[in-house]
C-alpha cells in the first residue's frame, strides 16, 4: 500500500480514564478524528466532551469555544460517534475536555472515560 493510501488511516486507539476539566492533546498538529467512544460511570451525571481546533495549552475552558461538543448521557456505557464514517478535520490540532455544560469551565464531579480513532 503507497504511504498516499496510508497517511489518513486512523492511528490505534487511545484509551483515557481520567478526562476531566482540563483539556488534552489528542493531536498537536492537523488531523482527523474518527471515532470517539466515551463512557460516563457516574449514573447521575451527564457530561459533555468538548472539542478545540488547537493546542491543549491554549484551551480555556469555558472561554475557549469549542468546535464540537458531544453529549454523554449520565450512567451511558458504550455511547459511540463515528461520524457517520465521515472523519472530523482540525485544521490546527485536536484537544479536548469533560465539562458539566456545552460550553462551560466547570469539570464533571466524575471523570469520565474515553477512547478515541485519530489520524
Amino acid at each position: 500500500m503507497s504511504l498516499e493510501l496510508t497517511k489518513n488511516l486512523p492511528s490505534k486507539p487511545v484509551f483515557n480514564n481520567a478526562v476531566s476539566g482540563t483539556a488534552i492533546a489528542a493531536k498537536a498538529g492537523p488531523g482527523f478524528l474518527f471515532k470517539v467512544l466515551a463512557t460516563q460511570p457516574a449514573a447521575n451525571t451527564a457530561t459533555y466532551i468538548q472539542w478545540f481546533n488547537t493546542a491543549a495549552a491554549d484551551v480555556i475552558p469555558g472561554t475557549t469555544a469549542p468546535v464540537w461538543v458531544q453529549f454523554v448521557p449520565a450512567g451511558a456505557s458504550g455511547f459511540i460517534d463515528d461520524f457517520n464514517n465521515n472523519a472530523a478535520f482540525f485544521s490546527t490540532a485536536i484537544s479536548f475536555l469533560a465539562a458539566t455544560t456545552a460550553t462551560g469551565a466547570v469539570a464533571p464531579a466524575n471523570a469520565i472515560q474515553v477512547s478515541y480513532l485519530i489520524a
